[in-house]
């Protein structure tokens, strides 16, 4: 053990930093999933992005694809982590994770700049070089979503970064802190497993919500599959194709005749986790706040 301990330091900071975030994570994780207001918590945030969704069902349709979703949460972080921000910046941080392309990295930026989330101005230090910053616009979808989820870690933490709503002044403190999650490559697609069925895909958080909320009572829904597609934003064949590979998987059933989705303990097990770590991971970016 001894050796190992020295092998680990002789490393240097960045491993020992990446070992120290991902312990942090599963500490904070293991605190939630034994709350006895789990599942308070996430009715709360459930009920919470519904409300977000149904405003703004196209924006988030794709935005709640895990690829495009971890593209802007590194834009975030490297525009309040840094003194100036640039694409490339980005586009280097998103590359090292191994999940994303450059071409969808360089489509999302735009998009976020076409739709008024971010601008483009010259760099002061040097002018033959563009910076981005973030709107208005831009800072409040990132406190709206941020905001989808601190009301439920205070019915889970006593803390008093945990007791407030985020504003934009603590938005640097935050993803100063919630940056070193993708910087010891920590995603939850690698951390729950079979998760990547739904949020690999559009709109996978929604469906994930969605299909927990009506299985939650029962384990099933009456709900036809048109219906849940609709209110997720999806085509019935995208959606059909995320639930016959979900049944592949043992995690739900899809009655063809009755048209009827019914789901397995296995589903809303993972669904638990997956949202347990959602949670850990906003919560880490909280202890940064000072």
């Amino acid at each position: 053990m001894l050796v190992f301990v020295n092998h680990i330091h002789n490393l240097g900071n960045p491993l020992e930093k990446k070992l120290h975030t991902y312990a942090r994570i599963n500490k904070i994780n293991a605190s939630i999933t034994e709350n006895k207001n789990l599942e308070a918590a996430i009715k709360l945030h459930c009920d919470s992005i519904f409300h977000e969704f149904r405003q703004r069902k196209l924006f988030y349709k794709f935005i709640f694809s895990n690829n495009r979703f971890i593209i802007s949460t590194i834009t975030a972080s490297v525009f309040y982590s840094r003194e100036e921000a640039f694409f490339s910046d980005v586009t280097h941080e998103c590359l090292k994770t191994g999940l994303v392309s450059p071409n969808t990295v360089s489509s999302l930026l735009t998009l976020f700049k076409v739709s008024g989330r971010i601008s483009v101005v010259a760099s002061q230090r040097d002018l033959r070089k563009k910076k981005y910053l973030m709107t208005k616009k831009g800072t409040n979808d990132i406190l709206v979503l941020l905001n989808t989820m601190t009301p439920s870690l205070q019915l889970l933490f006593s803390e008093p970064e945990c007791s407030v709503l985020l504003n934009d002044r603590k938005l640097p403190e935050f993803f100063q802190q919630y940056s070193k999650i993708h910087d010891s490559s920590i995603f939850i697609v690698n951390l729950v497993k079979d998760i990547e069925v739904f949020i690999s895909k559009d709109s996978g958080h929604m469906i994930l919500v969605t299909l927990y909320l009506l299985g939650l009572n029962n384990k099933s829904t009456n709900e036809t599959l048109s219906s849940i597609a609709k209110t997720c934003g999806v085509s019935r064949t995208h959606l059909r194709n995320i639930v016959t590979e979900a049944e592949s998987r043992r995690l739900l059933c899809f009655d063809r005749e009755k048209n009827k989705i019914y789901m397995h303990n296995g589903f809303l097990d993972m669904f638990r986790n997956y949202m347990s770590f959602y949670f850990s991971f906003i919560k880490f970016g909280l202890e940064g706040i000072g």
